[in-house]
């Protein structure tokens, strides 16, 4: 696969590990990785922390969603749009995690795909890292984006499941992904791609650069 605008990188070891040299820590305080459902993003962002150099905060954008998957599905709120989340509590509260002021951030639960009552206080570390399928071009110091191709992603996702409050079979899940999922994260999320520093395309293990334009 080739990407408009960026150089595949000859690696010598891990591609997590040259991610992680790319980062500045003095200069990249909010690291961003953005993606598809089932690209990769969480596993990446596992990997980047446990290779760090220093201690990071770890913020996953799907704890603000603002309602339900039922709720989402019946008023076709697309997770790939900023309105499905709580985006001002979202970026008031990595404002204050930069300023090394704690947080109390909300918890979304996967099991029953709803908010949960309760917050998780999170401490301020030097570097955060945030993750989720949304342009964080406005909030991030430098952007990963991970790639697969999009039959990848749905069998990827149906694999991993967890969605039986919406979906009776995997069949269904698939085909909500296939027709309504896949064409969001083309038209919402995709287009953004060029905004990224880094792609990893997370199939092959390929990672790619932004290539910089000669003055």
């Amino acid at each position: 696969m080739k990407f408009k605008g960026f150089k595949k990188v000859k690696l010598s070891g891990a591609p997590e590990e040259y991610i992680v040299g790319s980062i500045n820590p003095t200069v990249h305080r909010v690291i961003a990785i953005a993606g598809a459902a089932g690209s990769g993003k969480t596993t990446l962002g596992k990997n980047l922390k446990r290779l760090f150099p220093c201690a990071v905060t770890m913020i996953n954008v799907d704890d603000y969603f603002k309602y339900d998957l039922v709720t989402r599905m019946r008023e076709k709120i697309s997770g790939y749009n900023w309105n499905s989340r709580k985006q001002n509590l979202f970026l008031r509260q990595i404002k204050n995690l930069r300023q090394e002021k704690s947080i109390r951030k909300p918890i979304f639960s996967y099991k029953t795909q709803s908010p949960k009552k309760e917050k998780e206080k999170i401490v301020p570390k030097k570097n955060i890292i945030i993750e989720g399928t949304l342009d964080f071009s406005k909030v991030a110091d430098i952007i990963i984006f991970t790639w697969a191709p999009d039959e990848v992603l749905v069998n990827r996702v149906v694999k991993r499941g967890g969605f039986q409050t919406v979906f009776k079979t995997r069949k269904d899940l698939r085909k909500h992904f296939e027709e309504i999922s896949i064409l969001n994260y083309r038209n919402m999320l995709l287009p953004h791609l060029s905004k990224a520093d880094i792609i990893f395309d997370t199939l092959n293990g390929e990672v790619y650069r932004k290539e910089v334009k000669a003055l």
